[in-house]
């Protein structure tokens, strides 16, 4: 005799997700799923390397970009169960608060990767289909961490006071929408800078993405933190007053165009030992 289950409605608490040989350990304090209303609640979700940062990508011999993600809470909603029987994930929209992502990668190891793939790729080579309307993440902050292929200490930029929106989230092509990801995003760069950027993220392979955008009222000593390991160089004064970006790009090569308004710019050449 067969059965069918119509609506599901479930509350985990504590959970820990570490698949053998997994490079990170994933923990939520709740997780709970109303089939019903169709929403889906995640409090505390903390993914985190199970080896430090020098130790992740030197136990592969190759750069291995590290990631520790810690997001306080995710609201779906909109969640269409009927379409799970398709293999699909559908949402109408997603709500991320106060996400804290750092990401550090140590250049001094080999390059095995000669094209990287870009976002939608990998996301098309997930085995469900994914279909969202809308996500939004809100109040949330990127630290970027990186040793240069000659350098020996820590570079560092951060984006603080970050919001985004993210539309037409697909990682197939679905006859009832557009093929096309559209995301827009703000924030505060470093200490006194603010980025303004949209972008254009496409399924079809024969397209280009595309990224415009600004950053505006930057104290240029501020970036010091990461070219003075970088790039050995120091900004000794400046601030850039606006610097507009507008360019095309795929996994081989990108074109644009940059436009740069700045002042009284002084800059030092270091050597390695400043």
């Amino acid at each position: 005799m067969g059965y069918k289950i119509k609506s599901i409605e479930a509350l985990a608490e504590q959970v820990v997700i570490h698949k053998k040989e997994s490079l990170y350990t994933t923990k939520i304090s709740k997780f709970h799923v109303n089939t019903n209303q169709g929403i889906i609640e995640v409090d505390s979700l903390n993914m985190n390397p199970v080896k430090g940062k020098y130790e992740f990508a030197n136990s592969l011999g190759k750069q291995k970009t590290r990631i520790v993600l810690q997001i306080p809470k995710i609201a779906v909603t909109g969640f269409d169960y009927e379409l799970v029987k398709d293999s699909i994930f559908s949402a109408s929209f997603v709500d991320i608060s106060s996400a804290n992502l750092s990401v550090f990668r140590d250049k001094r190891l080999p390059f095995k990767n000669p094209i990287v793939p870009l976002p939608m790729r990998m996301l098309k080579d997930i085995s469900f289909g994914i279909k969202m309307d809308s996500i939004v993440i809100r109040d949330s902050k990127i630290v970027h961490e990186e040793i240069a292929e000659e350098g020996s200490e820590i570079g560092k930029i951060n984006f603080t006071n970050m919001n985004a929106s993210i539309s037409n989230f697909n990682n197939r092509v679905f006859d009832d929408r557009p093929n096309i990801a559209l995301i827009s995003a703000s924030s505060k760069f470093m200490n006194s800078g603010f980025i303004d950027a949209t972008f254009e993220l496409p399924l079809q392979e024969d397209k280009n993405y595309k990224a415009r955008g600004k950053i505006m009222h930057l104290d240029l000593r501020e970036i010091n933190t990461i070219i003075e390991p970088v790039a050995f160089l120091r900004v000794e004064s400046g601030t850039m007053n606006r610097l507009n970006f507008n360019f095309q790009y795929n996994e081989y090569k990108s074109n644009g165009a940059l436009d740069i308004n700045y002042e009284n710019l002084k800059m030092t050449s270091l050597t390695r030992n400043k």
